[in-house]
Order: C-alpha cells, then structure tokens, then sequence
C-alpha cells in the first residue's frame, strides 16, 4: 500500500506558571509522604459537569484525567457529582495539565487538579475522588502515574498565592500566545498503515495514527479520500473509528469489480 502522508498543525493553548519541588525536610504532611508538585496554571472553578468535569475561569473545560466517574443514568452519577460540586464551587484550583496530549477529543483540557487543603499543603482532587469511592482510576495514556499520586502535595500559601480573576487573565492570555506560537511551530504527524496490495471483495482496514512530537494526540479527522490510479474512487471522511489514544481505523470494501493493486489513502487532520 502507497501511503500519503498529510500534515497539519495542531494549535492549542495553555500556559506554564511555576514549578514547585518538595522541600528538603522538616515538614509534617497530612498524608504519608511529599509528592512533587508540577502546577501550569490556574483557575477558578464556576461550574462542575460532573465528577470528573468542571468548567473554569479562564482556562475552560476541563477533565481529570485518569479516573471515570458514573455517567448519567449510572449509579452514583448524581453523587459524585455533588461531591465534585461541594468540594470545588467557587473555589481556585492549580492545573497540572498534560504533557503529552494536552487536551482530548472534545477540546477539555486533560488535568491533574489540586485545591488548597491547608496553609501549607494541596488536595489532590482526583486522588479524592477515588480514595472516596466516586471514581475509578483508568490509566489512560498519558504523563500521568495514578499508582505514584499522594493524596496531599506540599505547597504552601506564599509561594503559591491566590490570584485575582484579573491576573489569572493577564497571565493565561500574556503565556497562552507564546504556547500557541511553540505549537503552530510543530506539524501533526500523520501515519496510515494498511497492506500492499488489495483484490476485489476484499475489507481493507486502514490504521491511522496521529502524533505531536512523537507522541500520540487525538485529533480531528476533517476528510478521508481513498483513490486508485489517481482517481478518488471513495469518500470515507466520518466512518474512522478511534481505538486508541491518537489512533483511528478505517475501513473499506473494495467492490467485486475492483481492480486488484495499490491504493492511496489521503487523510487531512487537525
């Protein structure tokens, strides 16, 4: 099979704040032991989807990665949303936002979320929301370590101030440029794989893979043109199927009165 690939950008935006390590001694903690601490922005939380979505200013959607709370209709939806909503209405949260993805297939931003516990240490919120039984840890691909979280970070009040919601602007809108700069800067790889050669009545399966620096994004698939001796012989723009993490399958059967060869697959993705 004779492969086309096709790049494009993919831009989103987020901005990088402050990094925090773990002091060197001396500390009490509430929990067991001091987790690192990685904060990329923050904001504050003006609505809660669900118990593992909420909405805040100015970042946007966002969803705790890694764990998987009741949907609507499951047992325990209505409660874990509650507790997500007691927990952090209102409230300033500190984002540690994905390195590898940076957001998934719906445009929420993919975060590990902290809120402040105490005046020297933060919450772990999706660490919370599995220690009290309202989700499940699903370790999706991506930095993050459920097995490595901690309950409670070491962070204390000054060197982890609150923020206006006007500086939370300035400072997202000032970073959220030069992000988006960086990013526009770095293709979106695209990798189809199918067989070399195909015959009439045959099902060809091609896989797709989308990356951004070597890394497997989800993107989206915005058309799918399959040709042979030059000529589009089918439009499969909306029948991929995603699989895994920046991975798609497609698939085509070829007509009985297909000639047997090589065929070109043409994907545009963003």
């Amino acid at each position: 099979m004779r492969v086309e690939h096709h790049l494009a950008v993919l831009a989103m935006a987020f901005s990088i704040l402050l990094l925090l390590s773990k002091p060197a001694g001396g500390i009490t903690t509430p929990g067991p032991c001091q987790a690192e601490l990685e904060v990329d922005s923050a904001a504050y939380v003006y609505h809660v989807v669900d118990g593992d979505t909420l909405d805040a200013f100015p970042v946007g959607r966002i969803r705790l990665a890694d764990v998987d709370a009741p949907e609507a209709g499951e047992p325990g939806y209505e409660e874990a949303g509650e507790a997500l909503r007691g927990l952090l209405m209102n409230e300033l949260v500190f984002l540690d936002v994905d390195d590898v993805g940076v957001e998934d297939h719906y445009h929420r931003l993919i975060c590990l979320v902290y809120v402040r516990y105490n005046s020297t240490h933060l919450l772990n919120v999706n660490k919370w929301l599995v220690v009290n039984g309202y989700a499940d840890v699903v370790d999706y691909r991506n930095e993050f370590d459920p097995s490595a979280w901690e309950l409670y970070v070491y962070a204390p009040e000054d060197r982890l101030p609150d923020l206006s919601y006007g500086e939370l602007l300035d400072a997202y809108l000032g970073l959220r440029e030069a992000y988006e700069e960086l990013l526009n800067s770095t293709p979106l790889q695209v990798e189809i794989a199918s067989g070399d050669i195909h015959f009439p009545g045959e099902i060809v399966e091609f896989y797709i893979l989308t990356a951004l620096r070597g890394s497997p994004v989800n993107a989206s698939l915005e058309a799918a043109y399959l040709y042979s001796s030059g000529t589009l012989i089918a439009n499969l723009t909306g029948s991929e199927e995603r699989i895994g993490q920046g991975l798609y399958l497609l698939t085509y059967h070829l007509p009985i009165g297909a000639q047997p060869g090589a065929y070109v697959l043409l994907v545009l993705a963003s």
